[in-house]
C-alpha cells in the first residue's frame, strides 16, 4: 500500500526536498510514498515542477498528477512532468455509465493518458455501473465511496484485513 503526500506546485518547486526528508524521515519512507500535485493548481512554465520532481525522484518518491481533465494544465505538463501516476478527476468519472459523450471523452482521455505509461487511478468512484463501466475499459485502480466511506485508521485496517 502507498500513501500519497498532497503539496502545491509552488511548494514542491520551493522545498528542498533534502530537507523534506530531513522532517520525516523518522516516519515515512520515501519509496512508499507518491508526491501528488493537483493539475488545477499548476501554471505557468512547468519545467521548473519537472525539475522539482526529478529531485524528488531521485530521494526514492514516486510523482502523480491529480484531477486530470479538469485544471489548467495542458499535454506539456504531461509530457514534461512524467508522472508516475496519473489520476482522472472524479468529474470524467461520475456518471460515466449513463453518458455516451462522457464515455467516449473517457475513452480518448485514456488512450492520452495510457501513452505516459503511468499508473492510472479513477479517482471518485461512487456507483457500482461507473466501476463497470471503468473496469470494462481497462481501468486498474479506482478510489471513492463504493469501496467505503472515510474511516478511522483502526476501523479501516479492520476492514482491510476482511
Amino acid at each position: 500500500m502507498r500513501g500519497y503526500i498532497n503539496l502545491f506546485p509552488y511548494t514542491m518547486v520551493h522545498l528542498n526536498p533534502k530537507s523534506f526528508i530531513d522532517v520525516f524521515s523518522k516516519r515515512i519512507k520515501p519509496g512508499r510514498f507518491c508526491i501528488e500535485v493537483s493539475e488545477q493548481q499548476i501554471v505557468g512554465d512547468p519545467t521548473r515542477l519537472a525539475e522539482a520532481a526529478k529531485e524528488f525522484r531521485k530521494l526514492g518518491f514516486l510523482i502523480a498528477m491529480d484531477d486530470i481533465g479538469f485544471g489548467r494544465s495542458n499535454l506539456e505538463t504531461l509530457l514534461v512532468l512524467e508522472p508516475d501516476v496519473i489520476k482522472i478527476d472524479r468529474r470524467f468519472i461520475d456518471g460515466v455509465s449513463k453518458n455516451e459523450p462522457q464515455k467516449r471523452m473517457m475513452e480518448r482521455t485514456l488512450n492520452i493518458v495510457r501513452s505516459t505509461n503511468a499508473e492510472i487511478i479513477a479517482e471518485g468512484i461512487e456507483d457500482p455501473a461507473d466501476y463497470e463501466v471503468l473496469k470494462n475499459m481497462g481501468v486498474p485502480i479506482g478510489q471513492g465511496f463504493y469501496w467505503g466511506k472515510p474511516a478511522p485508521l483502526s476501523e479501516s485496517q479492520n476492514r482491510r484485513a476482511a
